[in-house]
């Protein structure tokens, strides 16, 4: 009994299986530790798979808007991506209008869009790969003007093929910032008070009357004269003549000749006799009415012969009847508004003859509706008189993107104290007379205006991702 006591046989196998035990428990601690940095690192790889799949969905919609024609925009996109495993986004916009308000929807959706928005906001939730998880989601906000594709876009605020004149005190607005262009292909002029928040552009003449202001840049290819205080803030080019700055006149930018610069304040530097290329050319926009193009924007397509029963029908608007309508009127007769007209939606006047809005008589929205687009294309026949006037104290209403178009051969005359209140001008002469109020505004024709969008983007973030 007393050898049994002290006989430590065995003692080895307990031993072992002691320290296996031990080994196996590190051994499992070791695996979980493992699987538990692996799932981590996954997932932390698919964290940054999604918020790169969420940037990738706001690039590729950018891209949408300005390759897309805002009548055949989408407010919701899903992609995925070419990488290995394919990352996916979910794109959802919601458009405004230039008051910050939201647009209306039609059904269950803003699209398709009846009017060019102002802004859009863009939500893309992005996943490193199908039906996992994380989410992220990147949210921006972009401010929004048509793009450059179409002939029209390229127009600017005012295109006048053989003149443009601004008389005194009139004052012509940017769209977001300083992008009234104002192009001719002959001479410009602006008079005394005058201020244009953009560029000039003419193949002939620029002259600035006394303390009239441009906000960008002027380039003409003859003569740059400045009268009095009239200022430049860009800079000032005359491609093949001189820069005449009279009296107290002022470029706060450089200027540019190829004869001489004399006189007045130049900030900038001044390179006289060297003569330069002429500013970019223009051509003229073309426009042909096509009925189908008009039907597939969604307008009701109504054809008259009469223009007193086309102005009568547009001025009831046929009772209190809403939608787009597209008038086309023939055969040359004069278009006289002597009333005022409530828009009830997208209204185009395609006429082969002259249109005027006589004296206090204004285009406005109805009552809580629009922003509408109206089109107003004169004189297409190109036969005088064929011109679009605006008499005293009439226009166009803030709500309405006016487009006013006509024949090269043609002139528009804004007369003293009327308004259009956003919009472009097109015409082979055009008149803005005294203490005329125009802001600039791209506006979209069925058929025409086929470019996308330009984003001004004012920021881009991540938020949290609903569930």
């Amino acid at each position: 009994m007393r050898r049994l006591r002290t006989n430590e046989d065995g003692i080895a196998m307990i031993t072992a299986i002691m320290v296996s035990f031990i080994v196996l428990a590190l051994g499992i601690v070791s695996v979980q530790v493992a699987v538990h940095n692996s799932e981590s690192s996954a997932y932390d790889r698919r964290r940054v798979q999604a918020i790169a799949a969420a940037e990738a969905g706001v690039d590729y919609y950018f891209s949408y808007l300005a390759s897309t024609a805002v009548p055949s925009m989408q407010c919701s996109i899903n992609g995925t991506l070419t990488n290995s495993p394919a990352g996916t986004f979910a794109v959802k916009a919601t458009f405004y209008d230039s008051a910050g308000a939201a647009l209306p929807s039609v059904g269950a959706s803003q699209c398709p869009l009846s009017v060019t928005p102002a802004a859009v906001l863009v939500s893309s939730v992005g996943r490193g790969a199908v039906n996992t998880s994380p989410a992220r989601t990147m949210q921006t906000y972009a401010n929004l003007s048509p793009g450059t594709t179409a002939p029209f876009n390229n127009a600017g605020a005012i295109f006048g093929q053989n003149a443009v004149s601004f008389q005194a005190n009139t004052n012509m607005g940017g769209s977001q910032f300083s992008d009234a262009d104002v192009y001719s292909n002959g001479d410009i002029s602006l008079s005394a008070n005058s201020v244009l928040y953009g560029s000039v552009y003419g193949q002939g003449a620029v002259t600035l009357k006394a303390n009239s202001e441009v906000k960008q840049n002027v380039w003409a290819n003859g003569t740059v004269s400045l009268e009095g205080n009239a200022r430049i803030r860009g800079s000032a080019t005359s491609s093949t003549s001189s820069i005449s700055l009279g009296g107290q006149s002022h470029v706060y930018g450089n200027a540019r000749a190829g004869t001489s610069i004399g006189g007045g304040v130049v900030d900038g530097t001044k390179t006289p006799n060297s003569p330069s290329s002429p500013p970019p050319s223009r051509a003229y926009p073309t426009f042909t009415y096509n009925a189908s193009d008009w039907l597939a924007a969604g307008y009701t397509v109504r054809d008259y012969t009469s223009c007193s029963q086309a102005v009568s029908d547009i001025t009831t608007w046929w009772g209190s009847t809403s939608g787009s309508n597209v008038v086309r009127v023939t055969g040359g007769c004069a278009m006289t508004f002597n009333s005022s007209v409530v828009v009830r939606g997208n209204l185009g006047i395609v006429t082969d003859g002259s249109v005027t809005l006589d004296n206090n008589n204004r285009f406005s929205t109805a009552p809580g509706t629009g922003p509408w687009n109206l089109q107003f294309f004169a004189g297409l026949s190109g036969i005088t008189p064929c011109s679009f006037t605006t008499n005293p104290n009439s226009g166009t209403n803030s709500g309405l993107n006016t487009l006013i178009y006509t024949n090269p051969a043609c002139t528009v005359d804004l007369n003293s104290n009327s308004a259009i209140a956003e919009g472009q001008v097109i015409a082979g002469v055009v008149n803005i007379k005294k203490s005329v109020s125009f802001q600039y505004k791209q506006v979209s024709v069925p058929g025409v205006s086929g470019g996308g969008l330009r984003q001004d983007v004012r920021y881009k973030r991540e938020v949290v991702t609903s569930p």
